[in-house]
Parts: C-alpha cells; sequence; structure tokens
C-alpha cells in the first residue's frame, strides 16, 4: 500500500508526487477494505524508496505508484 510514509503531514486525497486526487480509499476511510492501491505490486525497495520521499499520512495516486513501481519518478516522467 502507499499509505504510511515518515513523519510530515499531506492532505490525504491529495498526491504528494503530481498534486492530483488519489483516488485512494483508505486516505478518504481508514475502515476501507478495499482500494486500488492494495492491487498494486510492491518491493520492499520500492516502499523504502517512498518512505523517504514522501510524508507520513501520504497515498500516491494511481499513475504515480505505478511509476514507482517501474522505478520511474515523476520527475523523470516529466510530472511536477
Amino acid at each position: 500500500m502507499s499509505c504510511s510514509i515518515n513523519d510530515n503531514r499531506a492532505a490525504p486525497a491529495i498526491c504528494p508526487s503530481c498534486g492530483e486526487p488519489n483516488v485512494c480509499a483508505v486516505a478518504r476511510d481508514s475502515k476501507a477494505r478495499n482500494c486500488w492501491c492494495q492491487t498494486i505490486t510492491t518491493t520492499p525497495a520500492m516502499l523504502v524508496r517512498i518512505k523517504e520521499r514522501f510524508p507520513a499520512n501520504a497515498c500516491l495516486c494511481r499513475a504515480c505508484l505505478e511509476r514507482e513501481a517501474t522505478g520511474v519518478t515523476s520527475a523523470e516522467s516529466g510530472r511536477l
């Protein structure tokens, strides 16, 4: 999952990477059981990279999380 990052705080419904809505059910409701973000395959290295770069309560949008999964950052893809 893309949530639970470091000590800073972000707007829960906004992707901290691109500034677009993240459409994360968990960000909207901590009791949510299903969200698109739970379908993205993550690796331990990817989660470490995300935790180092984004606030603790931040959830990335689908496009940014998929880019992270492939190792391409938003800055490298021309966003930001």
